[in-house]
């Protein structure tokens, strides 16, 4: 029985992954989740604070792979370590302190292995057009198929954590600065609208602000994008206080999941979705189905 990790380095939230395979099947044996917020202070150059947080965490995660008796790993390094001016000397005091050598892939590469992790869980030969959408802190990955064929793969630097940076500067968020947000999003999705609009693609969401969204249905994916939108505009609308004390907002996603509404929102609008899917696969699941084609990941 073999044993594979995946380390991902987000630029809110690192994330391991530790699976055995046995026969045709993964076996999940350790899922771990924790924010980082490696691009929390601004990702074109990572805080002393930050990269501190983030060799502690990745300190734990190799750890870990020893105590898993993990035979190969992969730890992939996403928007904010492609950006910033001082990932180099980062990675080194990552290998230097926790033995992890960390590859930075390309944005083509981020959304390729998106699009293979979603395809594990999400039936694309149901959905005549579909855009896959995975919303990190550092940049957006959307994806689009007819039913399995993919027609474009597109990665922008419009992350929540950069759009918050950006423009929620008052609480709760004011209608000029969502206004200037919109504005700013048109320049990279009005030339994709164009193209894709009228087909009406389904949205499929990976990403843990559509995990938000999860924890508000009572109902499973799909869900109506009228439903969603609903949802998005009142979390948008909202105050730090009342995304605190709402049940469906972890406390580490109150901080940004007014931008990521706002964008879910943006989008619906601007495509014309008329459903919404919710998927926990990604990049990680991704790195999973070049090692292991044809398999299945279960808990």
């Amino acid at each position: 029985m073999q044993r594979k990790a995946v380390i991902d380095l987000g630029t809110n939230t690192f994330h391991l992954l530790i699976v055995e395979q046995q026969e045709h099947t993964l076996h999940t044996l350790l899922k771990v989740r924790e924010y980082v917020k490696l691009g929390a202070d601004g990702i074109h150059q990572l805080s002393e604070a930050a990269m501190e947080r983030g060799i502690r965490t990745l300190a734990d995660f190799a750890s870990k792979l020893k105590e898993y008796q993990v035979e190969e790993y992969r730890a992939i390094g996403t928007a904010a370590l492609r950006t910033a001016s001082n990932t180099a000397s980062f990675l080194v005091d990552v290998l230097h302190s926790t033995g992890l050598k960390i590859e930075v892939i390309s944005p083509e590469l981020e959304a390729d292995l998106i699009s293979k992790g979603i395809r594990m869980d999400v039936p694309l030969s149901r959905m005549e057009s579909s855009m896959m959408l995975d919303i990190g802190g550092g940049s957006v990955e959307c994806i689009f198929h007819n039913y399995e064929q993919l027609q474009e793969a597109v990665s922008f630097p419009v992350g929540v954590a950069v759009l918050h940076r950006m423009f929620h500067h008052h609480d709760p968020l004011r209608m000029d600065e969502e206004t200037q947000l919109r504005n700013h999003l048109d320049q990279y999705y009005k030339p994709l609208s164009r193209r894709f609009r009228n087909s009406r693609p389904v949205m499929i969401g990976a990403s843990g602000s559509f995990e938000v969204l999860d924890d508000y249905f009572t109902v499973p994916c799909p869900w109506s994008a009228e439903e969603v939108l609903k949802i998005c505009r009142e979390i948008a609308a909202m105050n730090q206080a009342a995304r605190e004390s709402h049940p469906a907002i972890p406390s580490e996603r109150v901080g940004y999941i007014v931008m990521a509404c706002v964008l879910i929102a943006y989008l619906i609008e601007e495509f014309d979705i008329p459903q919404v899917w919710y998927t926990p696969f990604a990049l990680k699941e991704g790195v999973l189905s070049v090692w292991y084609p044809d398999h299945k990941l279960v808990s």
